[in-house]
């Protein structure tokens, strides 16, 4: 079987644990991205096998590049969109003889853009939404080309059971067929910690985007457990600040150092090897979702319409997580979570981990939890789905 992939909107994660599944498969691999993703999936490993594909940074449209490369991109059995979330002109005109997949992250984006526009709700949110409306959707037509490019798709798929429960039986009688979830990550052992340390090592992954992640609850939450710390924690907040807002939360969390609480924060995009060191120290993934997120100038809804990054990373790390109760979890991933329903119940769960045993009870049912998600059964699930597309 012949598999090319296409990846150029900078979602490095998702496209390393497709490479990580596949890393010793005798199918054809082809992949389409960028320079900038590709040098973070070869820093994962060695996937010199497959046949790389790079759009140059130096201008090249993705349109241009897709055009140059639709001959061999034609070549293959199966063509997979692991991500598209913008340019959707680039794709629409092309014609593509493979059998087509595309992995849709956002329902509301993707399929139901005008009942969920989110208005602005200050003067600069106004001006982005202005600036949207006009580049995007009327200069681009960006909402004509996505509806050509979905029609063009043979197949998509979900990212997470509960999303396509949601929404599967909606898609397919609006003429969508809708393949089984394709798993977004891979359990890869190396980042699993063994050791237990004195200090407690949390970690929020993600942008600091308060439209996204309720960081005020945390500084509350941690500016009435700091005074009464006998245990140093470190908190890493992973990801660069959006904004004056995101900032704002940066620098508050800062004054709130001291002996026993200890920040580490950056002020600009982390490099995907920094990232996965920092994930390797990590006792606790730490993920105060907001409900609602939005999306250029969409609403999504964590859970029923797009899955949170903090979820895969249960996966792709090994890490026990915190996350909101509205979160769905697989059952098999229930030993690995701790779900709140507020400010109270997510101090409690702390400092089960900071006095409790907590972390060893769930480090101890790490490997059983993740039987499903090692790189085998995820290829295997994977080939399974694509196998049967091309027998009909």
């Amino acid at each position: 079987m012949r598999i090319a992939v296409i990846e150029l909107d900078y979602h490095s994660e998702n496209l390393i644990s497709f490479c990580k599944a596949f890393q010793d498969a005798q199918e054809e691999i082809a992949v389409f991205t960028t320079l900038k993703v590709y040098q973070d999936v070869i820093s994962e490993g060695n996937f010199s096998s497959f046949r790389w594909h790079l759009m140059q940074e130096n201008g090249q449209t993705t349109q241009k590049f897709i055009q140059e490369h639709l001959s061999i991109i034609n070549q293959h059995d199966i063509l997979f969109f692991a991500t598209v979330e913008s340019q959707y002109y680039a794709y629409s005109s092309c014609e593509f003889h493979p059998i087509t997949v595309l992995r849709i992250h956002m329902i509301n984006s993707f399929f139901y853009r005008w009942q969920n526009i989110s208005p602005p709700k200050n003067l600069r949110d106004f001006f982005d939404f202005l600036h949207y409306i006009f580049k995007n959707l009327i200069k681009e037509r960006e909402s004509h080309h996505l509806k050509i490019f979905l029609k063009r798709m043979d197949y998509l798929t979900l990212t997470h059971e509960q999303i396509d429960f949601c929404h599967r039986t909606k898609l397919l009688s609006e003429g969508y067929q809708v393949l089984p979830v394709i798993p977004l990550a891979v359990f890869d052992k190396k980042y699993y910690k063994q050791e237990i340390t004195h200090t407690l090592y949390l970690t929020i992954p993600g942008n600091v985007d308060t439209h996204r992640r309720d960081y005020k609850m945390v500084i509350g939450i941690f500016e009435k457990m700091i005074p009464h710390l006998k245990r140093p924690v470190q908190l890493t907040i992973l990801g660069r600040p959006i904004g004056i807002r995101g900032r704002n939360i940066l620098k508050r969390f800062s004054q709130m150092k001291t002996k026993y609480f200890i920040l580490k924060s950056y002020s600009a995009e982390v490099p995907q090897y920094e990232f996965n060191q920092i994930m390797l120290l990590t006792d606790v993934i730490l993920g105060p979702l907001q409900l609602e997120s939005q999306y250029k100038i969409f609403n999504e809804q964590y859970g029923s319409t797009k899955i949170s990054g903090n979820y895969t990373d249960i996966i792709r790390y090994g890490k026990p997580s915190i996350l909101p109760a509205s979160v769905p979890v697989e059952k098999v991933l229930l030993p690995l979570v701790d779900l709140y329903s507020s400010p109270e119940e997510l101090q409690t769960i702390l400092l089960f981990y900071l006095q409790g045993n907590r972390l060893t009870i769930r480090k101890q049912q790490m490997f059983t939890a993740l039987e499903n998600f090692t790189s085998e059964k995820v290829k295997k699930q994977i080939v399974d789905i694509f196998s049967s597309l091309i027998r009909k």
